[in-house]
Parts: C-alpha cells; structure tokens; sequence
C-alpha cells in the first residue's frame, strides 16, 4: 500500500516554531472538516496537524518518533527548500518520524520544478509554512500549488498578522538580527562591513511587507561563486521581503486560489493564522 505523504514547502529551520503557535485541537480539526463530509475527507487534515506536532518533537528535542507513533503516521516526508543546508538539517532531525524521507532542491517559482511534487503517495499534504507563502508569491502560489494537487490531498499555510505597532519589533531585534544577517556571513561579510536594516512598508488591499537591506559602510569586494561583485560605500543590497497579512486577506488569498478553507485557527497571542485547506 501507498503511504500518505507529506510535502514541507517552507523554511526547514523553523518548523519547530510552528506547533508552539498552533496546538493541535482535532476535535475542531474533525469538526470543520466535517463540512466536506465522510471520514475520508476528514482524516488527512487531522492528520496535517499531527504531522506538524511530530515534526515539531522531533527538530525541537532531537529525538525519533516511537514505532508505534510511525505506524499511526504511515507518512512519507518530503522536504522542499532552496537551502542545500535547510534541506539536510530538516532530513537529519526527521529521520526516524516516517517510513522514507527525501529532500528536494528546486526553484518553487519555476512551474516546471513544482510538477515534480505532483502525485506523491496514495494522498499528500502540502505543508506551506513558516509564513514562506509571501516568498512564492501569495496572489498567485495558491493556484499554482492547486494545479499538481489531487481531491484528496490537502494543504496547510500559515501567516503572520500585521501589526503596525508590533510587527517590525518582531524582526528589528538581536537574535533575529543574527539570524537574518546569516547569509551575509556566509559571503564573509561581517557587521563591521555595513548595517543590515529592516523597514515596514504597509500595503494596499491587506498585503504588508518588511523590506531587508544591507547598506555597506565603506567599499567592499563581495564572491558570489565565480563572479565578483563590487559594492560602493552607502550602497544597498535588497534582500528577500517578508510579507504580512489583514487576516480577513489571508483566508480570501487562498480561497481565491481555488481551495476550500475548511480549518481557520489564530494563534494564541493573536499574530498568526493557520488555514487548512483542499481542492474546491
């Protein structure tokens, strides 16, 4: 027999995070899914949210699920990213929580590379976390992802609220500095280099955006593989944005994708959303 799947598209270090936000509730799992009807329909979203608190064990405590939890799952785990280090990070701590894992290195904005993830297992759930849907592009991912998914296959997003008071104190802050000015070390620049700065941009139609950007602070020669690349003093370097949602946006982004919502859940300190999704 086939097992499920299960297909992270996402930010593969911060998966940890994910159940801390949103504990799994499957009497309400059950109860909205309950709206398409039949224990078939009802069964992959209970166990989306299971998978996620799994993943969760396993990356947040190093430890490997029990046999007898591996036998109630049956999954197949994939993990997708453009990061060849994220993608053997999520491999080496969720070995153990399925019966097979794999790791995918592809360009999620090439149509060609998503096909690939297409008719896995006898039914696959799409997990899009890691508030990753802004990074695929949110007016547009939903449908793209709807095109290689079966009726019963399933997909599970997840996104940050925006918060003109709170949302860039969530970024502008030590630890994420660190983590954020990551793939600037990697090119060895370090802070004395230039200043890594963040800056909200509020949107229109409930789409928000924290724009990142290096400014070097004097003239610097930056390797990018073969190729070299001449910064100027006060020069910016954009990086990639984060993008933040009006709630009600957020649950209409993926509908208008052609997804029925059938599980709405907030955080509990009210920053982020959680939607259950399938094929309308």
């Amino acid at each position: 027999m086939r097992a499920r799947c299960v297909v992270t598209l996402l930010d593969c270090a911060t998966i940890h995070n994910i159940i801390d936000r949103f504990p799994p509730d499957v009497g309400e799992v059950e109860q909205g899914a309950s709206l398409g009807g039949g224990a078939i329909r009802r069964e992959p979203l209970t166990l989306g949210l299971q998978v996620m608190q799994e993943c969760n064990q396993v990356v947040a405590e190093g430890c490997h699920l029990s046999p007898e939890a591996q036998i109630k799952s049956r999954c197949a785990y994939t993990a997708v990213d453009f990061s060849q280090s994220l993608l053997e990070l999520a491999l080496t701590a969720t070995r153990g929580s399925a019966i097979s894992v794999r790791g995918i290195k592809l360009d999620i904005t090439s149509d060609d590379h998503l096909q690939a993830l297409a008719r896995q297992g006898r039914s696959c759930i799409f997990a899009t976390l890691g508030n990753t849907l802004g990074a695929f592009d949110p007016l547009r991912f939903p449908e793209r992802l709807l095109r290689i998914m079966r009726p019963v296959d399933c997909a599970l997003f997840d996104g940050e609220v925006f918060d003109r008071e709170s949302t860039l104190a969530g970024y502008d802050n030590p630890t994420n500095r660190r983590f954020a000015f990551s793939p600037l070390a990697s090119l060895g620049l370090t802070e004395q280099d230039g200043n890594l700065n963040f800056e909200l941009r509020p949107g229109q139609e409930g789409i928000h955006e924290v724009a990142k950007y290096f400014v070097a602070l004097r003239d610097l020669e930056v390797r990018i593989g073969p190729t070299l690349m001449h910064l100027k003093k006060d020069e910016k370097v954009f990086m990639s944005s984060s993008i933040k949602y009006d709630e009600p946006v957020f649950f209409a982004l993926i509908e208008r994708g052609g997804f029925q919502v059938e599980l709405r859940k907030k955080s509990a300190d009210g920053k982020f959303l959680l939607a259950a999704a399938r094929p309308r």
